[in-house]
Protein backbone atom coordinates (compact mmCIF):
# COMPACT_ATOMS: atom_id res chain seq x y z
CA UNK A 1 0.00 0.00 0.00
CA UNK A 2 1.28 3.44 -0.90
CA UNK A 3 1.04 6.85 0.71
CA UNK A 4 -1.80 7.94 -1.56
CA UNK A 5 -3.91 4.94 -0.65
CA UNK A 6 -3.33 5.35 3.08
CA UNK A 7 -4.02 9.09 2.83
CA UNK A 8 -7.31 8.45 1.06
CA UNK A 9 -8.39 5.92 3.69
CA UNK A 10 -7.51 8.33 6.51
CA UNK A 11 -9.39 11.15 4.76
CA UNK A 12 -12.46 8.91 4.38
CA UNK A 13 -12.28 8.29 8.11
CA UNK A 14 -12.40 12.03 8.74
CA UNK A 15 -8.72 12.67 9.34
CA UNK A 16 -7.14 15.84 8.07
CA UNK A 17 -4.45 14.89 5.56
CA UNK A 18 -1.77 17.41 4.62
CA UNK A 19 -0.26 16.92 1.18
CA UNK A 20 3.29 18.24 1.53
CA UNK A 21 3.81 18.26 -2.25
CA UNK A 22 0.72 20.42 -2.72
CA UNK A 23 1.87 22.78 0.02
CA UNK A 24 5.36 23.02 -1.45
CA UNK A 25 3.89 24.01 -4.82
CA UNK A 26 1.54 26.57 -3.27
CA UNK A 27 4.28 28.48 -1.47
CA UNK A 28 6.16 29.12 -4.73
CA UNK A 29 3.26 30.20 -6.92
CA UNK A 30 3.95 33.18 -9.20
CA UNK A 31 3.96 36.40 -7.20
CA UNK A 32 4.68 34.64 -3.90
CA UNK A 33 7.38 35.90 -1.53
CA UNK A 34 9.11 32.50 -1.66
CA UNK A 35 9.36 32.54 -5.45
CA UNK A 36 10.68 36.10 -5.40
CA UNK A 37 13.36 35.01 -2.91
CA UNK A 38 14.33 32.03 -5.07
CA UNK A 39 14.68 34.30 -8.10
CA UNK A 40 16.72 36.80 -6.05
CA UNK A 41 19.02 33.99 -4.95
CA UNK A 42 19.33 31.87 -8.10
CA UNK A 43 18.28 34.22 -10.89
CA UNK A 44 15.45 34.21 -13.40
CA UNK A 45 16.84 31.00 -14.89
CA UNK A 46 14.78 29.10 -12.29
CA UNK A 47 11.58 30.30 -13.94
CA UNK A 48 9.72 28.71 -16.80
CA UNK A 49 8.36 30.85 -19.64
CA UNK A 50 4.99 31.13 -17.85
CA UNK A 51 6.60 32.47 -14.66
CA UNK A 52 6.24 29.27 -12.65
CA UNK A 53 9.14 27.62 -10.88
CA UNK A 54 11.25 25.28 -12.98
CA UNK A 55 11.76 22.66 -10.29
CA UNK A 56 14.25 20.48 -12.16
CA UNK A 57 16.39 23.51 -12.98
CA UNK A 58 16.29 24.73 -9.37
CA UNK A 59 17.20 21.25 -8.16
CA UNK A 60 20.15 21.10 -10.53
CA UNK A 61 21.41 24.47 -9.27
CA UNK A 62 20.94 23.61 -5.61
CA UNK A 63 22.54 20.18 -5.77
CA UNK A 64 25.37 21.20 -8.13
CA UNK A 65 26.96 23.30 -5.39
CA UNK A 66 26.98 22.12 -1.76
CA UNK A 67 27.00 25.77 -0.65
CA UNK A 68 23.45 26.09 -2.05
CA UNK A 69 22.06 23.22 0.00
CA UNK A 70 19.40 24.05 2.57
CA UNK A 71 20.78 24.71 6.03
Amino acid sequence: MGKSFVSSVLAELGCHVLDADETARAVVEPGSPALRELVATFGAAVLQADGTLDRPKLGALVFADPANAPR
